[in-house]
């Protein structure tokens, strides 16, 4: 290990250096930590909260939550972070400026959860609410054409039907009542509670700040200063308060000069996130793009400082070309050395394709994943067009030349010749499952047929191996290639946004927010429209959690 004789945060950070010396001084006084989560500061990722429990320099950490976007997944993976670092014997508080679900299913991790004195606590349990808009657009006279392979790929139902299909809401009630379980269970657990107590606050719901502490499941109902005098209590008047952010910047740059400086064989772990497109993707878009991700892995494959490699995997999907694309390139890199995909919040359909040529695949317990299916069709406008007096005649060299012509629907040959190009596509991606499963067709094809499981489900089914994070991931990855203190590299991919760009999405967001309310088709709705016959591995929803 190598020593310094001065801090290398003033290395690595020279115009930080007052602030840095003044940290190094608050560190040697066991500092706790301070995090606000809310509005444009989100909550940070479950690796850099897991640093605290292995710090010896920190007392605890506190944290001021005004309310959390993150995904089901993402708040277990943080979770089990505050839950580590209490195992490490360090205090862990949080004050909620709003209690709904997502707050408290995160507080229940820690040793002290204050509220707002008027502040209810929203534990409503888990719902959903499928839109079904094919019937407004057959009032414009629009037509989404859609074929999919699987009976429970339900991605074309949004804009083709009325209402939900048996396999649908059979799917989501599974889905909804295995994340209720979840919720319910974790924070019993966490607050030393029985089940049944956490379900009938459920059935109760909305509760007063002094009906939830007599339940257990908050500690008080607090103004700030009435928390800060608590902290004082605890830590004593006089204690240290570092933020967060500053400490992990900090001690990233220390572990980062130590380890470049060591040399030691690196764990790779490349984040993927967002939809899966063909090319290079558009700048400032969060996608999988399948150039720039094929050549980062290939890259990685002729690496010999890089063990192994981590796939920090969110997608609902995209195209199934690309997904195919860079499934070719994962398989690849696991010919030369062990791959363990890792799935987020959302890893399903394209997103799980990516996933299934790794060595292992580890996921959340409230992982949306699976929905392994194909779907594809075309936005029929010439009805529309034709009430608002547009008249197109259609003159064709051949009957084919119109089968993606947003003009007319399919005619019987063509729907069947398309309706054949989805069913050889969905025919292999359940091979592919079934070759990294290594499973057979006949045992894989039932779990598929575009059907959405939580992660728990799909351990318990053999479409992933264990529940973990990254951290678990790395581990593991560690394990597979024989490297026992690895170094680990970050891999992030993406054409960085130009800078006139970013002047133009702030203005419109500062100075102009109603441009944000013009309608527009859903961008699911606009992937359909502007690929028409190109199949899709898309999962069928978005998630908000409340």
């Amino acid at each position: 290990m190598a020593s310094f004789p001065f801090s290398p945060r003033l290395l690595a950070f020279p115009a930080w250096g007052a602030l840095a010396l003044r940290e190094l001084l608050l560190e040697r006084r066991r500092p706790v930590l301070e995090l606000y989560v809310g509005g444009r500061h989100s909550l940070p990722d479950a690796r850099a909260l897991r640093t605290i429990a292995d710090a010896p320099d920190v007392r605890g950490l506190h944290v001021q939550i005004d309310g959390l976007v993150e995904g089901w997944a993402s708040l277990a993976a943080a979770r089990e972070a505050l839950l580590a670092i209490r195992k490490a014997g360090k205090f862990v508080s949080i004050e909620l400026e709003r209690c709904s679900n997502a707050e408290l299913y995160l507080a229940s991790a820690a040793d002290r959860v204050w509220v707002r004195p008027m502040v209810q606590v929203h534990l409503f349990g888990v719902g959903a609410a499928l839109r079904f808009a094919g019937d407004a657009f057959a009032r414009f006279g629009l037509r989404f054409d859609m074929e999919s392979a699987g009976a429970y790929k339900s991605f074309g139902e949004t804009f083709t039907r009325g209402f939900a299909s048996p396999e649908n809401r059979e799917a989501m009630s599974d889905i909804v009542a295995g994340l209720e379980a979840e919720l319910e269970q974790a924070i019993a657990d966490g607050r030393r509670l029985s089940r049944e107590v956490v379900r009938q606050a459920v059935l109760d719901a909305p509760l007063d700040p002094e009906d939830a502490q007599r339940i257990g499941l908050i500690d008080g109902a607090l103004y700030p200063d009435a928390v800060r005098t608590e902290l004082e209590s605890l830590f004593g008047r006089e204690y240290a308060r570092v933020s967060f952010g500053s400490w992990h910047r900090a001690r990233a740059a220390r572990v980062r000069i130590e380890r470049w400086m060591e040399g030691r064989r690196r764990i790779a772990v490349v984040h993927l996130a967002g939809a899966v497109v063909d090319g290079d993707g558009a700048p400032g878009a969060q996608v999988i793009a399948a150039r720039p991700v094929t050549r980062a892995l290939d890259a990685l494959a002729e690496d010999d400082q890089v063990a192994a490699v981590v796939l920090d995997i969110r997608s609902p999907g995209g195209s199934a070309t690309a997904s195919d694309v860079i499934w070719r390139a994962v398989e690849r890199l696991g010919r030369r050395k062990p791959v363990v995909a890792v799935l987020g919040d959302v890893a399903a359909s394209g997103g799980y394709y990516i996933a299934v040529a790794a060595s292992e695949i580890l996921t959340g317990p409230n992982t949306l994943t699976g929905s392994i299916g194909v779907v594809g069709g075309k936005l029929v406008i010439g009805e529309a067009l034709s009430r608002l007096g547009v008249h197109t005649e259609l003159i064709l060299g051949a009957p084919g030349a119109s089968t993606f012509s947003a003009e007319t629907p399919f005619d019987p040959v063509q729907r069947e010749r398309f309706r054949a190009g989805l069913l050889r596509f969905y025919r292999a991606f359940v091979d592919r499952v079934a070759a990294g499963r290594r499973r057979p067709f006949e045992v894989i094809e039932p779990l598929a047929r575009g059907r959405v499981w939580t992660g728990r489900r799909a351990v318990e089914l053999g479409l992933a191996d264990r529940i973990g994070t990254v951290d678990d991931g790395i581990a593991r990855a560690a394990l597979l290639s024989g490297v026992t203190t690895p170094a680990v590299r970050e891999v992030r991919l993406g054409l960085p946004t130009p800078r006139w760009m970013r002047l133009v999405r702030a203005f419109t967001e500062e100075l102009a927010p109603e441009l944000r309310l013009l309608p527009r088709l859903p961008d699911s709705a606009r992937l359909l429209a502007e690929h028409p016959g190109v199949p899709l591995v898309l999962w069928p929803w978005d998630v908000e959690i409340r």
